[in-house]
């Protein structure tokens, strides 16, 4: 006989000395179905009757097998009422699965708990129950079971972890030829649910924690720590953190580009490369920034007024700039006065009378 066969008759089944049932709904035709087939299969005699039970159409499958009732037996049904009484079976796993499909597909349910959680309930006795929860603990499924307020020895059994969930319901519908029930179909739901919530739960904690890195990483950065020391810490991209470093300014690139802009703007005030480079910037920078802004004073194309602009913006003194230009003293003073109206800030460095 088999294991799914039984799990309906612990379930939705009756058991007396001469005969077992099922009454199954008529929209659960696909179980009704996978019964009737799996009977005819073993070769046994099947009757099928109509009948109405809680205002739903049904159909009643009833089966007279004497060797059958014993089976029963041996699987923990027992003859009459099973309401209380019904036992757990013993007997090999794939079997007990089986068995658990069957059960299942008659007292379980599945739904998604505010609309994020999956769980899975089976309704039965305590002893059933009872037992049920440890075998399924010895499987890798953790579950409770919990009485009902109205029936003091009835209750649900339930599985609310997720990774149970998803072992147990696998688990079940292993066999892909029973894959084609409502309960089934309504897993199927869940499941593609489950995933989608899964996507937008991982989605959202990745966001909070990159944010809290990026927090913290901030910090790092400007106490002194190089991205490639946090790519390591955290275990992360370093581009992440030289792009981090570069929006902070504290790149080498950032700090350069902040200093030539820093440096121009002496420059454009009417400070002198020397009195620049005293301020702490680098001889090469400022050469640099000078010659981009006023070109090089060693340049051959020049005019002779460009090349004592030049080395006058340079910094040098009157006498430097006239042996360097070989150019007199008074035109070296008449190109200065000319930068001077043009709004240049240019040291004109006249001689002061002597007192008296």
């Amino acid at each position: 006989m088999d294991p799914y066969v039984i799990g309906m008759i612990a379930s939705d089944g009756h058991c007396e000395k001469n005969y077992w049932s099922i009454s199954q709904i008529v929209d659960n035709a696909s179980i009704i179905a996978n019964i009737c087939d799996i009977q005819k299969i073993s070769g046994l005699d099947i009757r099928e009757n109509k009948g109405s039970y809680s205002q739903k159409e049904r159909i009643i499958i009833k089966n007279k097998n004497i060797n059958e009732i014993f089976i029963l037996k041996e699987w923990g049904i027992p003859e009459g009422n099973k309401t209380y009484s019904l036992s757990f079976p013993e007997k090999d796993n794939d079997a007990i699965w089986l068995y658990m499909l069957g059960f299942f597909e008659g007292d379980g349910s599945i739904y998604l708990e505010g609309n994020k959680y999956p769980r899975a309930s089976i309704v039965s006795c305590q002893k059933w129950g009872m037992a049920c929860c440890d075998w399924l603990r010895d499987n890798g499924v953790l579950s409770f079971w919990s009485y009902d307020k109205r029936h003091p020895k009835i209750g649900n059994l339930y599985i609310k972890q997720i990774d149970s969930v998803l072992k147990f319901m696998n688990s079940i519908y292993s066999r892909k030829e029973f894959a084609n029930t409502n309960k089934f179909q309504k897993w199927q739901e869940v499941r593609i649910r489950l995933n989608y919530c899964q996507i937008s739960g991982r989605k959202v904690a990745i966001a909070k924690e990159k944010k809290h890195m990026k927090e913290e990483a901030t910090k790092l950065l400007k106490s002194g720590a190089t991205p490639q020391e946090l790519a390591d810490k955290f275990n992360y991209n370093v581009t992440f953190f030289r792009k981090l470093n570069t929006e902070l300014g504290l790149s080498k690139k950032a700090q350069t580009k902040r200093k030539e802009k820093e440096i121009e703007s002496l420059f454009r005030d009417g400070k002198s490369g020397a009195d620049i480079e005293r301020m702490g910037y680098s001889y090469k920078l400022v050469s640099r920034i000078r010659n981009s802004l006023y070109g090089s004073f060693q340049t051959r194309s020049k005019s002779k007024e460009e090349k004592v602009r030049n080395l006058i913006l340079f910094g040098l003194s009157n006498k430097e700039v006239c042996e360097k230009s070989k150019s007199s003293q008074s035109y070296v003073i008449k190109v200065k006065k000319k930068m001077v109206k043009e709004g240049l800030k240019v040291r004109l460095n006249k001689r002061r009378k002597k007192d008296g």
